[in-house]
């Protein structure tokens, strides 16, 4: 395989986690709004003046507070917590905040390149998730996981090892299917789990109850079922949710250091452009064929349907003229049933014009004297002519 069908289009958009530092905590809301060319900040250390008597707190952030760099727990009703909630604190001279840790959700975009498909085929998967930083009280969770955050993760530590967990995941999921399969990994779902050392088997309790799955097989158990002749029949396949198992391997790994994972997906699937190609080469040859079927089967069902429309009309206008010749038929029947009748009554008298052909009919019979004519002198010269 040539260094040309290896050619795939990069895209070097991925987050970068920073700590930054601002002059004052007015300016934190503005700072962590803020994502230029993927570079998102997420902790910053505002630059407090240590001679004031308070100390303020913005909304929608986990704040740490310290004096001459002692860690300082915020107390209320007899409970202390490392975050010191929002709004306005008296505080004595060089207490200052510290650390502030944003509590909004951080989009981590990585793209993984030069992935090896089970067919040795170079593709880029971009992955996308969702995290956030845990240690709100209100949720339920333990303050002192963002003071852990802050002091053994951080940003740095996050990206590194957010960046290295998505790279493994993601190679050992595109090391499971072929070239041909790659785009379907976009859904989230796979028709089979994949063997890989970091992640494990997806057990359906462990679903979100959005998610519905009634079984996952891993690939030797599939394999031992279908080779066992002698043991049960195997059930049908069910859909592999690889992003969600994915999240729960990385929560089960970041969640002691205080981070969350919401949210997996894979956003894009990028294959070397000459493979690229022939797949739509060949996706356009089965549509036409498929077009092409389609149409032959319209036209066939349209001259079908001609057919039986041609078939319906003669049948339809061979049964009138039948009906045709049975009416006359027996008109002619009856005629000749009247013409009896009269005939075999010598008082009938028939009264009418030449033009009556019944008439002409019963000048015949007259003639022996078996019916008698009352017609006027024209017409009786008529039915003289005619008989």
């Amino acid at each position: 395989m040539t260094d040309e069908h290896n050619t795939v289009v990069e895209d070097n958009h991925q987050t970068r986690l920073l700590y930054t530092q601002t002059s004052s905590v007015d300016k934190a809301n503005r700072v962590f709004g803020a994502c230029y060319n993927g570079n998102t900040v997420i902790m910053i250390n505002p630059r407090s003046s240590m001679f004031r008597p308070y100390i303020r707190v913005p909304e929608g952030m986990y704040a740490l507070v310290q004096n001459q760099g002692r860690e300082l727990n915020h107390t209320k009703d007899g409970m202390k917590s490392p975050v010191w909630p929002a709004g306005f604190h008296w505080a004595g001279p060089w207490t200052q905040v510290s650390h502030l840790v944003t509590k909004q959700f951080i989009v981590f975009e990585t793209p993984v390149k030069g992935c090896k498909t089970s067919d040795n085929v170079t593709v880029n998967i971009d992955m996308c998730l969702f995290f956030r930083i845990m240690g709100d009280a209100s949720m339920g969770e333990d303050p002192e996981l963002v003071r852990r955050f802050v002091y053994e993760l951080g940003p740095n530590g996050l990206e590194v090892q957010l960046r290295a967990a998505q790279d493994e995941a993601v190679r050992a999921l595109a090391r499971s299917v072929q070239h041909t399969e790659v785009y379907k990994l976009r859904n989230g779902t796979m028709q089979y789990s994949f063997n890989t050392g970091r992640l494990s088997v997806l057990k359906p309790e462990e679903l979100d109850s959005e998610t519905a799955v009634t079984e996952v097989k891993s690939l030797d158990k599939t394999s031992e079922a279908v080779t066992n002749p002698d043991g049960p029949p195997p059930r049908q396949k069910t859909s592999y949710y690889v992003t969600e198992d994915i999240k729960k391997n990385l929560n089960a790994q970041f969640n002691t250091y205080g981070v969350q994972i919401t949210s997996v997906a894979i956003t894009n699937v990028r294959l070397p452009s000459t493979f690229q190609e022939q797949m739509q080469s060949r996706t356009t040859y089965l549509s036409t064929i498929k077009e092409q079927n389609m149409k032959q089967m319209n036209d066939m069902q349209l001259l079908s349907y001609k057919e039986e429309i041609d078939t319906t009309k003669l049948a339809r206008k061979m049964m009138l003229m039948e009906e045709e010749q049975t009416g006359k038929a027996r008109l002619e029947m009856q005629r000749l049933d009247v013409l009896a009748s009269l005939s075999q009554n010598p008082k009938t008298v028939v009264t009418g014009n030449g033009s009556n052909s019944l008439l002409a009919e019963m000048m015949v019979a007259s003639q022996h004297s078996k019916v008698t004519l009352n017609v006027g002198e024209g017409s009786l010269k008529g039915l003289i002519q005619a008989s």
